[in-house]
């Protein structure tokens, strides 16, 4: 999909994923958040390495029928959204055929532990985790998840990528920006709008 708009160039990248409780939406997750942040993959490769983007970010969408996996980019002035895909392409062939080293793997469990403890540390936000797990299905995930997110290893990293991150499953967007309007030369007055 081929669009314009008033914004920077971007691209939009979705993959066919897991519903919410389903075994791999934990390593779903894992990936997500091993791909996002200022110390995340994307960021290091694209932002900071190659200099091509001016931000991206991963997301795992684990609903109570369906799910998807959305990774987007911004394109730096002098780059274009085909060469932001193309990068994050190779940054997920990277994950596809190299183990993530384990303090890497590890840094991410750590925040998903720091996660799942603040989200319990009060009754508010026990009662809106409550409602949100009952809504997408079982209620127990509440107490549940933080275990399986411990429990995801680099080899599951690896085969997640490898199953759900092929060419079959994805729609790409891209977005570019809007031409600007012709401008009247100094001194002209602009031509009145035709009906």
């Amino acid at each position: 999909m081929y669009g314009e708009a008033d914004t920077n160039p971007q691209v939009d990248i979705v993959w066919h994923s897991v519903p919410f409780g389903h075994k791999d939406s934990y390593a779903l997750q894992v990936l997500a958040q091993l791909l996002n942040g200022r110390t995340g993959r994307l960021y290091k490769g694209l932002v900071l390495g190659r200099q091509i983007a001016t931000e991206a970010y991963a997301t795992q969408i684990s609903q109570k029928w369906a799910g998807c996996f959305h990774i987007h980019g911004e394109a730096r002035d002098g780059h274009t959204p085909a060469e932001v895909e193309l990068a994050i392409y190779e940054e997920l062939d990277k994950l596809r055929t190299e183990p993530v080293p384990p303090e890497e793997l590890q840094k991410v469990k750590n925040n998903f532990a720091a996660y799942e403890y603040r989200k319990l540390s009060a009754n508010m936000p026990i009662l809106m985790q409550l409602l949100y797990y009952d809504g997408l299905g079982d209620w127990r995930a509440i107490n549940e998840n933080g275990p399986k997110y411990q429990a995801v290893t680099a080899a599951d990293v690896q085969r997640v990528v490898r199953k759900y991150f092929v060419k079959e499953a994805r729609s790409v967007a891209t977005y570019t920006r809007k031409p600007a309007a012709p401008q009247p030369e100094a001194g002209q007055s602009p031509k009145p709008h035709q009906p």
